[in-house]
């Protein structure tokens, strides 16, 4: 395939604006110039539909995309206009520029001679053409492939749910900020060009690869996944889901299957970032790249050590101060800077100011950016603004419900807030969806039977926790174990504690309030550690 190179685009781009169609249309025009000239920067991340309609079209500050479909409906003409162009005047052109349906960031490929090239395996919604030369960058951050759900059957009535399955797994994973999504490829094109996944891989310029069938036994559903590395062939993960069609509906099916499928290899605990991290985070790197910067705080999140927290927040100052208007890297660390105060770090809440500004700058760039909304959740949370948390959780939640770290975090808040019903069901969501979760996670059902005076159960969540170096493990286990009057457990974990935090005597109320919101949750917790010799001063 021939290489591209950024001028070549560059001359392309002007040969299309000066063209009838385009002349005719000065939005269009500057739409299109937007578009192409943020990506040869490599600035694609960018391109939003607040971005486009505030930078290419004039629009204000405060264009909201969701009441103003203007870009949308852009998008849809100029994708007709660039299919006219191509048709026409542009039909002996060299370079093909493409706005994909379902996205707005632009692909170019070369049209020389062949007329079924690797681009043409690629059905229109969603795909990213192949551009693999050595002057096209390949994308920094996940990038994915999705090969359609191969229906073995012959009852054609479940074909239909193959096809279901596969368009709902591509729209939940568009819905991850970071990631590429590549697809759905053709299956017969693959196989005519007898591709494997590294083959697929160079190709479509993708890292990993998600695979699938589906077969109906009896009246089981089965479906079998596997995700695969592109650049050495190994299979990172696979699993079999079985679903009895009598007992529950295939619309229930589908949705279950999707959530637990993208949260699983997508979300922050997800195999696909952990297996970038592992690249990343194996060296120290003075100049790290943007995504490396938010694997860092994926890492600290599992992880929940100041040193993961240090490291993540001077790799995201890094990114903003290279790039001001990066809306994902100022969520996250608006999130990180938020933590010294919520994980009791320190008790000055001078930096809430700081990450409330970080949060609104993002959602400014960004107004559907569910970090963002996180991030304002967690500063509402500490500054103990229930409403304004409660608005906004459910806009974080309603814009990506399949990532189970901000399920978990909420879950948490809500059950501070005393909505213990919902922050369950929505942890067990979390847990369920995602095998690889942190033991933090169990903080959340732990409140749960604690409150409720099931301490038997509360102390099982409370060793579920297994994160030594944060203060809240040794504090549960302490609580309960004060509860169960198993005194000289309970002296042990409390020594634990102490060793942590050595002034937490001193600190105790203002350190549990700040993860457990209400006095009366606070009370509680201060009764379980009493009872285990922790005295507050």
């Amino acid at each position: 395939m021939a290489d591209i190179s950024p001028d070549s685009v560059k001359v392309q781009l002007e040969k299309i604006l000066a063209s009838s169609e385009f002349v005719s249309g000065k939005r269009l025009g500057q739409f299109l110039h937007y578009v192409v000239e943020q990506t040869l920067n490599g600035q694609s991340g960018r391109i939003k539909q607040f971005t486009i309609a505030v930078e290419a079209l004039g629009y204000d500050s405060d264009f909201d995309p969701q009441s103003n479909p203007t870009v949308r409906i852009l998008a849809r003409r100029l994708r007709r206009s660039l299919e006219q162009y191509y048709y026409s005047q542009g039909n002996g052109d060299l370079i093909r520029i493409e706005i994909p349906k379902g996205a707005y960031v632009p692909v170019f490929r070369p049209l020389p001679g062949s007329t079924q090239n690797a681009e043409s395996a690629c059905k229109p919604m969603y795909c990213m053409p192949a551009t693999t030369g050595p002057n096209v960058a390949q994308p920094e951050g996940p990038s994915i492939a999705i090969l359609p759900m191969e229906y073995l059957g012959n009852e054609p009535d479940y074909t239909f749910f193959a096809s279901g399955i596969t368009e709902e797994m591509i729209i939940a994973l568009t819905r991850f900020q970071e990631f590429l999504v590549v697809g759905p490829l053709d299956r017969d094109i693959i196989r005519q060009k007898h591709l494997g996944p590294r083959a697929i891989g160079q190709e479509y310029n993708v890292r990993f690869l998600l695979d699938g069938t589906v077969r109906l036994r009896g009246r089981t559903l089965r479906l079998t996944t596997k995700l695969t590395d592109t650049l050495n062939g190994q299979k990172l993960w696979g699993q079999i889901h079985d679903h009895d069609i009598e007992r529950t509906s295939v619309d229930h099916v589908e949705h279950e299957i999707v959530s637990q499928i993208v949260t699983t290899i997508a979300d922050n605990f997800g195999v696909i970032p952990r297996t970038m991290a592992k690249e990343v985070l194996s060296h120290h790197n003075d100049s790290l790249s943007d995504y490396a910067a938010i694997l860092r705080f994926h890492h600290h999140v599992r992880v929940l050590t100041e040193k993961s927290l240090t490291e993540a927040i001077e790799a995201l100052e890094k990114v903003v101060q290279r790039n001001p208007e990066h809306d994902l890297a100022l969520a996250l660390l608006g999130d990180l800077i938020s933590t010294p105060y919520w994980l009791g770090y320190t008790d000055n809440q001078y930096d809430l100011g700081r990450a409330t500004e970080l949060g609104k700058r993002a959602l400014a760039l960004n107004p559907n950016s569910q970090p963002a909304h996180f991030t304002m959740a967690i500063n509402y949370y500490l500054r103990f603004q229930k409403a304004l948390c409660l608005k906004e959780i459910e806009q974080a939640l309603n814009l990506n419900p399949n990532n189970a770290n901000y399920l978990a975090n909420s879950a948490l808040f809500l059950m501070g807030l005393g909505q213990w019903e919902n922050g369950l069901e929505l942890i067990n969501k979390a847990m369920r969806w995602n095998p690889h979760h942190p033991g933090w996670y169990h903080i959340i059902p732990f409140l749960h039977h604690y409150y409720r005076g099931e301490y038997i159960t509360a102390l099982i969540d409370a060793n579920g926790f297994n994160t030594p170096d944060y203060f809240w493990d040794p504090l549960i286990r302490a609580a309960v174990l004060g509860q169960l009057d198993r005194q000289t457990e309970a002296k042990k974990a409390v020594d634990e504690l102490l060793a942590l935090i050595p002034d937490f005597e001193t600190r105790a109320r203002s350190l549990i309030q700040r993860m457990v919101f209400l006095d009366k949750n606070v009370e509680m917790i201060l009764d379980g550690l009493q009872k285990a010799g922790v005295r507050e001063a």
